[in-house]
């Protein structure tokens, strides 16, 4: 790290220089400071301005040193001095700028970090983990993890997922700077610290990056905590398990497991997520016979005792090819749903839970269905003889209206008893996507539902700082078979019994 003060305009700031990083990431943090954009700052070193992608070795600058920056700030928001128009009488672009605020924020490129925002654009979906973050305590952390300054990098990396996320909140239409999120993240993975020829940061593999910060989120809100909404294990965790027979001397082994998602096997057999979810559930391995005195070859089949609240599902798209020593890519087709059943993949304990809420999802639905039948079979009444309103049965009178009451009176208690329970239906909310042909390089982008929003924009894709509104039928074609944007990661909201008709 290099001290540095940098002298803009009338004001000073003390700055830490990662000199292990591109320039680039130093004039982003000049940026929070200042307001200047990075594209727009002038800094003077030895031999000219300070480039992007410099080296901090050539710069001659040492700890302590003085630099100058030139550059113009973004203008403050003003309150508007001109007549409020409407967003169809503006222009083209501005109309697009106003349409795009409604998803929220986009996450500004660092330098091939979108495996990053692809991330934690889908993991901001869980208002769950959202909420587990903010009662996350201050301070450094455990003593065993504390690195040689005294602090403790994954408690800081959980704290700054927060406040990261607590940026997200109070952003629209904007992008925000990763900064000090992309820095914490280096400091505590080094395998994300990865330089490329030239100096720029090397792409990195999306899942690596949602699987690290989950378990150090899990580190820190899940130690000695039993499993609820509030811990990482409640909210993503999903029980398996597993029953393998030797085939050689017949004996049966038991094992219970709980891991933050499922994956989907892709083989020349899967066209399909569910599919591919059996195949995973498939497993064979090698352990040892006690019967035998040796190793030998077990099979099996592993069976889920528990659902969580959110369920990530991993396509294992990749794989080493050692020829070329990097990770290539499994292009093939995989449809999946917009609602994903999981009963089929249940243990018996758990079937027996989830039986009784899916009865009672079944009546409320059916009573949804006929309730918007009878609205529209009225006002079908109503137009067809506008002057006659109070002509034929009204609810409530003769027989029908017992019935019909008797009816709402089942379902209001069905309400009370069921509300809330888990189904084993899964609606997708997120879809983490890759473009290329290796984990390593391509491009990362996140394709987010939108709550209430019109359709053909029920989604939006996240592509950096880049906002669209997209349809479902985009998501859905974003199955494979060729070398577009592909699933990679598809993350699940649980459909409970609801609440209220």
């Amino acid at each position: 790290m290099l001290k540095l003060t940098v002298k803009w305009q009338k004001n000073t700031y003390e700055v830490e220089a990662d000199t292990s990083q591109p320039p680039v990431l130093f004039k982003a943090q000049l940026e929070s400071l200042t307001g200047v954009p990075s594209e727009r700052q002038k800094i003077m070193v030895k031999g000219g301005m300070l480039r992007d992608d410099g080296d901090w070795a050539r710069t001659g600058l040492k700890d302590g040193a003085k630099v100058m920056m030139m550059g113009t700030a973004e203008k403050p928001i003003e309150a508007p001095k001109e007549e409020v128009k409407f967003v169809e009488d503006l222009p083209e672009g501005e109309q697009a700028a106003q349409a795009t605020a409604q998803f929220g924020a986009g996450i500004r490129n660092l330098g091939n970090t979108c495996y990053v925002n692809a991330t934690l654009q889908c993991l901001y979906r869980v208002p769950e983990l959202r909420a587990a973050l903010n009662k996350l305590p201050e301070g450094r952390g455990l003593p065993e993890t504390m690195d040689r300054g005294g602090v403790d990098t994954p408690t800081r990396l959980a704290q700054a997922s927060r406040a990261f996320f607590q940026l997200l909140d109070e952003a629209r239409g904007v992008a925000v700077n990763p900064i000090l999120f992309l820095m914490t993240l280096k400091e505590t993975f080094a395998q994300f610290n990865e330089m490329g020829p030239g100096g720029v940061p090397m792409q990195q593999d999306a899942e690596e990056c949602w699987s690290r910060l989950l378990s150090t989120f899990q580190q820190r809100l899940d130690s000695g905590v039993a499993p609820s909404i509030e811990t990482i294990q409640g909210i993503f965790g999903v029980g398996l398990e597993s029953t393998l027979t030797c085939a050689e001397s017949g004996e049966e082994w038991r094992d219970a497991t709980t891991q933050l998602g499922l994956k989907c096997n892709i083989d020349t057999s899967v066209n399909h997520l569910a599919e591919g979810l059996r195949l995973a559930l498939n497993e064979s391995r090698e352990k040892n016979s006690d019967a035998l005195g040796r190793m030998a070859n077990w099979e099996g089949q592993s069976k889920i005792t528990a659902l969580p609240p959110w369920l990530t599902i991993q396509q294992v798209r990749f794989f080493y090819k050692a020829d070329v020593q990097q990770k290539a890519k499994i292009l093939r087709k995989v449809g999946f749903p917009i609602v994903l059943d999981t009963f089929d993949m249940c243990a018996p304990a758990l079937l027996e839970e989830l039986a009784p809420a899916r009865a009672a999802w079944k009546r409320v639905e059916d009573a949804r269905v006929a309730r918007k039948n009878l609205g529209d079979a009225k006002r079908q009444k109503t137009e067809a003889a506008p002057m006659d309103v109070d002509s034929g049965d009204k609810a409530g009178d003769g027989a029908g209206g017992d019935r019909a009451g008797a009816e709402e009176r089942d379902i209001e208690e069905v309400l009370r008893e069921s509300g809330g329970r888990p189904t084993g239906r899964y609606e997708l909310t997120a879809v983490l996507t890759h473009k290329g042909r290796s984990a390593d390089s391509g491009h990362y982008v996140a394709w987010c539902r939108q709550d209430k929003a019109p359709k053909g924009q029920e989604w939006a894709l996240y592509d950096d700082e880049e906002l669209t509104p997209k349809s479902e039928e985009d998501i859905l074609a974003l199955c494979g078979g060729g070398d577009w944007h592909m699933a990679y990661i598809l993350l699940y909201r649980a459909q409970v019994v609801p609440r209220e008709l």
